[in-house]
């Protein structure tokens, strides 16, 4: 055989080799959170999402939806417990994975404050072992789920009128509020935080629980019931603590549409917006860190970006601490600074996507290093500065030559 063939036949062999890992490396940075569920999470995930967009297409949608699911996929469990496990974590995984994929999903906009009791209907079989000497076994299989989801009470359709449809309304509202706008994914993204720029950023409404008052005595008005009587037991779970609890959290209609929100709100907007784009986005939750003490730091959502001109590569993205001005929490990587000389973005913002129910939702890499922002500033922009300064030594040199030889020194 011809001995360059050979040798270009060898050079093109190792440069396939050398390439398939970054290939595979590429189509696993791809994946989003719906990925990340098995078989009987993904049906809940496809069930929910399509129920969702048949409400809203009805133009008629209802402030309850209830579900009731079979899983496709026999998992099989030693006990009742370990199945009842599995299956709400499959739920609240499942439903955690839409809530920061689809902005749009009303139902859940509460899921930060507000778990989803997950009824679980289990069935016992009989496992058999032919020819293997082993003794049949009794398992637990979960079979099915039912649980049901409710808009946030200031969306709620009034049902008590006949009129429009008040959820419906607001929905449209929302979409009415979108824009479109136009470039590569770095232009995108940089064209929706200009314009989420100027919607004031607000705390979550956040409510102290009243402390239990203790009723009066009905024999002895006046007098407050006596410590336990005999017989009494205390139930500490039943008693009030008085301590805050978040009562209202924000979502994208407060952002886009009243034009205020808190960062849950402003990150769903970006989701929303982006996705609407054609750019790829999902939204981020977890704990911000501004301070040494944890006590002191508080927990936020921002966002992740994905690059299509760059082979997909995701960047982190805070639209609450972009100032219009310096791009850096614009597509910004694990190490990229976060205000002068601040600390690295993955430092600052540390993803946990638990909600009010936790669940098993990885969050995504985001690339080491920031996006690369071309300088598109314009020559006055860049150096003008530097040419006033060059412009008043001149003049100030001018003026002494000037001076020595007319002797007006």
């Amino acid at each position: 055989m011809n001995t360059k063939l050979v040798t270009a036949l060898a050079v093109f062999c190792f440069i396939a080799v050398m390439a398939l890992p970054a290939v595979q490396a590429d189509t696993g940075s791809d994946a989003g959170y719906q990925s990340q569920l098995d078989a009987n999470g993904q049906k809940v995930y496809q069930d929910v999402g399509d129920r969702f967009e048949s409400e809203i297409g009805s133009g008629s949608p209802h402030n309850t939806l209830q579900f009731l699911i079979s899983f496709p996929d026999p998992m099989l469990f030693q006990d009742e417990d370990q199945a009842v496990a599995y299956a709400t974590d499959v739920v609240n995984s499942a439903l955690a994975a839409i809530y920061y994929t689809d902005a749009e999903a009303v139902w859940l906009w509460d899921l930060p404050i507000k778990a989803v009791e997950v009824t679980v209907t289990c069935a016992e079989v009989e496992v058999s072992y032919p020819n293997s000497g082993r003794d049949p076994g009794t398992y637990v299989m979960p079979a099915s789920v039912k649980f049901s989801v409710d808009v946030p009470t200031d969306m709620a359709d009034d049902l008590s009128t006949t009129e429009e449809n008040e959820l419906y309304t607001r929905i449209t509202e929302l979409r009415d509020a979108r824009f479109e706008v136009e470039g590569s994914v770095s232009e995108k993204v940089k064209a929706i935080a200009d314009r989420l720029h100027s919607i004031t950023v607000v705390d979550n409404v956040i409510v102290e629980t009243p402390e239990e008052t203790p009723e009066e005595n009905p024999d002895n008005p006046g007098e407050t019931p006596s410590e336990e009587t005999p017989g009494d037991t205390a139930d500490d779970s039943s008693e009030e603590t008085g301590e805050p609890q978040e009562s209202q959290v924000g979502n994208v209609y407060d952002a886009l549409v009243t034009g205020s929100s808190s960062t849950e709100g402003i990150a769903a907007a970006f989701t929303y917006l982006c996705q609407y784009n054609g750019v790829d986005a999902l939204t981020v939750r977890g704990t911000v860190v501004t301070s040494s003490n944890p006590d002191e730091n508080g927990t936020g959502c921002w966002n992740i970006v994905r690059n299509d001109d760059e082979a997909g590569t995701w960047y982190g993205v805070s639209v609450t601490d972009y100032d219009g001005d310096d791009r850096s929490p614009l597509m910004a990587g694990a190490s990229t600074e976060i205000g002068v000389s601040g600390p690295g973005f993955s430092s600052v913002y540390v993803a946990n996507l638990d909600l009010a129910s936790e669940n098993s939702l990885n969050p995504i890499q985001i690339s080491a290093t920031g996006f690369d922002w071309p300088d598109d500033r314009t020559f006055f922009e860049k150096y003008g500065t530097h040419v006033f300064a060059v412009i008043l030594v001149a003049i100030i040199a001018g003026v002494i030559v000037y001076a020595l030889r007319t002797g007006n020194v």
